[in-house]
């Protein structure tokens, strides 16, 4: 039985960026949509995708989950109706049709690199919105630029502790690598933060979104519970749902 269970640890230490990262390629050629155009560095490098718009009130940057790619979330234009933001897809390392390897180091750079971007080329506030995964890159880069406020979905305390939830019987603490500690990364922000999460969420329960509105520092902050919504189709209800209404006028703010 302690063989077994020490195969089964190195297994999956060998193979936990394959079960963290769950890219795909749908636009390995990074040409986007009728909406959302390849946003690419003054570099060359390609970083995502923008909607832009004629008269726009603020930059929203968009990270996304684990799984898919970026074009995946074409969704977001949902909560902005009329029109007032440059909506930001970020890409990651390895997914979609951007080359790289996706790491937290590799991800915690190439947000750097975007949000930089964005700042050189708009003279606008940047609110940084992040969804599951993307909510650890999102407090990161709070953490590192001064961004106007930080939107998150369905975010958890950090990777590590959503890990060792699930998988209690290994040491996972002290096997993983890439850990997206958000509540280090938020310890010293005090941008105004607004939360978003499920009731139904089993992944990611909605308690991490709970601790971390309590242990952040910023006076203006704000957590939305959606109830019956689950991780998965959450962004129906930050679409639809009355009380994920004041969620959306903050983006839009």
């Amino acid at each position: 039985m302690l063989c077994a269970c020490l195969i089964a640890a190195t297994g999956c230490y060998s193979l936990q960026r394959q079960m963290l990262y769950a890219p795909s390629h749908e636009d390995e050629q990074c040409l986007g949509n009728e909406t959302f155009k390849p946003l690419v560095s003054s570099q060359g490098s390609f970083l995502g995708y923008v909607r832009e718009v004629t008269h726009p009130k603020k930059v929203l940057l968009y990270f996304h989950g684990n799984g898919g790619e970026a074009l995946q979330r074409t969704w977001l234009t949902r909560v902005d109706p009329q029109r007032r933001l440059i909506i930001v897809l970020a890409e990651y390392p390895g997914f979609g049709g951007r080359e790289g390897i996706a790491t937290q180091e590799t991800l915690f750079k190439s947000s750097l690199e975007i949000y930089d971007e964005l700042d050189s080329r708009y003279e606008l506030p940047i609110t940084v919105m992040g969804e599951s995964l993307g909510t650890g890159v999102a407090s990161f880069v709070a953490s590192k630029r001064p961004v106007a406020s930080l939107a998150l979905a369905a975010p958890f305390t950090s990777a590590v502790d959503v890990a060792s939830e699930a998988f209690w019987f290994f040491p996972v603490r002290k096997m993983m690598k890439d850990r997206f500690d958000t509540m280090q990364s938020l310890e010293d922000v005090t941008v105004p933060l607004r939360i978003v999460h499920g009731t139904a969420d089993t992944l990611i329960p909605i308690e991490h979104s709970r601790r971390l509105l309590e242990a952040y520092s910023g006076e203006d902050k704000q957590l939305y519970e959606i109830p019956e919504y689950s991780h998965n189709d959450l962004y129906q209800g930050i679409v639809t749902s009355t009380s994920a209404e004041e969620f959306r006028a903050f983006l839009q703010e």
